[in-house]
Formats: structure tokens, sequence, C-alpha cells
């Protein structure tokens, strides 16, 4: 509370990002968990209240809306060049697509029928290259703009998943 504002103020004498009047405001609670914060192209911000397994909108405007519940634990985020929101969504260890109109495709379940652990964060390089934290799998993922397979970036991961139900 108190140190974190007091902490944060300090910094911002120093920041070549924030003002040096910068001061520290609550703009919202009532979240349990918050992680995965991105915004789309018009500024308005995402970001999750995982637990309560919801995406939340804090527009350009100042309103504070659920843009997506439930939302599959989601975790982090990152728009796509089309305006999509890519997800972690960490509920059944996949990654999602999720339209302005909030519609949910599921891009990646699994990786040769064995469930992803733990997939927490993602960024997108401006040539639609993916990059994935792999969390418990202890590696970064890449997904390959083109062709859209998937490869191992950075560590080993060889901590693999549990086989997915069904799978052949």
């Amino acid at each position: 509370g108190v140190g974190l504002a007091a902490g944060l103020a300090a910094q911002a004498a120093d920041s070549p990002v924030l003002a040096p009047d910068a001061k520290v405001e609550k703009l919202a609670g009532d979240f349990q968990f918050t992680e995965g914060p991105t915004c789309d192209a018009a500024g308005n911000v995402f970001f999750t209240d995982q637990p309560n397994n919801r995406i939340m909108k804090w527009s350009v405007d100042g309103k504070l809306t659920t843009f997506l519940e439930p939302a599959g634990r989601a975790n982090g985020m990152y728009f796509d060049a089309d305006g999509n929101l890519i997800a972690c969504a960490d509920e059944k260890n996949e990654l999602w697509s999720i339209s302005p109109q909030k519609q949910v495709t599921v891009l990646i379940r699994d990786l040769g029928g064995k469930w992803l652990n733990d997939p927490n964060d993602l960024w997108i390089r401006p040539d639609g290259a993916l990059y994935f934290t792999d969390q418990n799998g202890r590696c970064i993922r890449r997904v390959n703009a083109t062709s859209t397979t998937v490869d191992v970036f950075a560590g080993d991961c060889t901590s693999v998943g549990n086989p997915v139900e069904g799978a052949a």
C-alpha cells in the first residue's frame, strides 16, 4: 500500500518514462489477482482477474467493464495484428484467440498429444511469430507465423504435460 506508493513516487523522479510529478492513484479494486495487461490499437487496457476467471477492459473513456467471463483462467495476453486478443488460458492449458466480438477460438490445445505445461505469458513479434512461456515445461515456445508450427525457442521443455484424453 503506502510503501509501494512511496517507492513508485521516488522512482518517478528519476524515470525517463514517468513524469517527475506523477502520482500513483488507485483506479479500481475488488480483484483477487490481476495479470496480463495489454492494450488494443485504440488504447483500451485489458487485464485478467484470474481467480475470478474474467478479462477486464478499462476503456479510454475511463469505464471498467468485464470483457469476457468465464475466460479460461486467462493469464498473459497480447493483441495480434488483426485485433484479436491472444490469451494463455491455463484452465485447460490452451492458447486462445478472442475476437473483438468475444468469439473464442482455441489456437493450441496440445503438442503431439500432450498438454501444454501452464502457458503463462506471450508476445507477438511484428512479423506475426508468437512466443509463449510454457511455465512448468520450463521453456519458451515459438509459433511460426506462416506455418503455425511450434518449436522450442529457449529452454529444453523436458517437463512435458500429461497425455490429452483421446489423443492418439
